[in-house]
């Protein structure tokens, strides 16, 4: 069946409001408490006592399990050079496939810096249960400035015919060649290029999307990655916002993990920053009426349809430190050390405040039933 836009539109956006790691869902919730866990504020489940001169230390047991993890879970990716190889299918394939690997090396570690992907992703899932990477075909355009020197006129003209050359200084100089003079442009230009390039990057977990019945290892039915850009940046990838309308929003995931820097969530901006809601879905939707469901890339602003075609799966990569049988979002290890942070936090509270009252020792009595005005003056 061939869907139209709002159609799909509508089919996207009630997989969006019914999906895992939706904001205001179970998975959400967990994830902020866990993270409020592993930054040990003394906020949410964790928040001090409402009474004056109260401890509110907050034990560290989540960030000392994660941190005392990660480099062990690093080292194998980072230390070994064989960590990324491919093998031939057959013998005489050998010498292309060792080129193949060391290309693919270069890649992810010198190009995409993969110490810093690998970092973010792992520490993710430890964190908040599962982590997510994109690995995409990215294509920017690059405005490069270039300086010709000793041209002819006619080779200027040729220079400047190219759509994609703006000139921005032009100077020219009488020369004598084989004894004739003749005069030569240097020119300066700038040149539009599209540079394309295998991209990894690091999603936040708050911003996938999964299908609620998707189990981690098989194969999903939808997946999706929500996200906010401004006007300006949509518009400068030719996308037309005029019937579109702005949304602001902030997960408070987003906000838990960036309240220790400079409060920018909190503006709203106007004109070319206004933050439009961006929605890149990949769902298994029989679009050409063939019968047969495959891999569909929709990209929404707001709740209407920009792009709609056909892909062969989606990009995204997943990793979970403890998976659980029949679903997708397992366990991590924050998960474990919730409890014994909980217990620690409470226990060292009482101890700093049997201190604090054993040391600073305070006076108490009930107003008109003594008199100590004496011990007052």
């Amino acid at each position: 069946m061939k869907y139209s836009k709002p159609e799909l539109a509508a089919i996207l956006q009630k997989e969006l409001r019914q999906s895992l790691g939706a904001p205001g869902t179970e998975i959400s919730r967990i994830r902020l408490r866990n993270l409020q866990y592993f930054k040990a504020d003394a906020t949410g489940e964790l928040a001090a006592p409402d009474i004056p001169d109260r401890s509110s230390i907050v034990a560290s047991d989540a960030a000392d399990t994660v941190e005392w993890m990660l480099p062990g879970l690093l080292r194998p990716f980072v230390t070994a050079h064989e960590a990324m190889e491919c093998d031939p299918v057959r013998p005489q394939f050998e010498p292309q496939a060792k080129l193949v690997s060391e290309y693919l090396r270069w890649l992810f570690w010198k190009k995409n810096k993969g110490d810093t992907i690998l970092y973010q992703w792992f520490k993710d899932a430890l964190i908040q249960k599962v982590g997510f990477v994109k690995v995409v075909w990215d294509v920017e355009q690059i405005d490069a400035e270039e300086t010709y020197h000793d041209l002819l006129p006619e080779q200027v003209q040729e220079l400047l015919n190219d759509e994609d050359v703006t000139p921005t200084e032009k100077s020219s100089e009488v020369k004598l060649i084989g004894g004739q003079p003749v005069e030569l442009y240097t020119v300066t230009v700038k040149r539009k290029r599209d540079e394309g390039g295998c991209k990894v990057l690091p999603c936040p977990p708050e911003e996938m999307r999964i299908h609620p019945r998707s189990r981690y290892g098989e194969p999903l039915k939808f997946i999706a990655q929500q996200f906010y850009r401004t006007r300006q940046e949509l518009e400068a990838d030719g996308y037309d916002l005029s019937n579109v309308s702005a949304e602001d929003g902030w997960h408070m995931e987003q906000i838990e993990r960036a309240s220790t820097q400079t409060p920018w969530f909190f503006d709203q901006s106007d004109g070319e920053l206004q933050r439009y809601l961006c929605s890149e879905c990949y769902i298994r939707l029989d679009q050409d009426d063939d019968g047969v469901a495959e891999w569909r890339r929709v990209f929404m602003i707001g709740q209407t349809v920009m792009e709609d075609e056909k892909t062969d799966d989606h990009p995204f990569v997943y990793f979970c430190p403890q998976p659980m049988p029949h679903v997708f979002f397992g366990e991590c290890p924050v998960d474990d050390a919730i409890h014994p942070q909980r217990l620690r936090t409470s226990l060292m509270r009482a101890i700093l405040d049997n201190v604090y009252l054993s040391v600073n020792k305070r006076m108490g009595v009930v107003e008109g039933q003594v008199e100590l005005y004496r011990d007052w003056e």
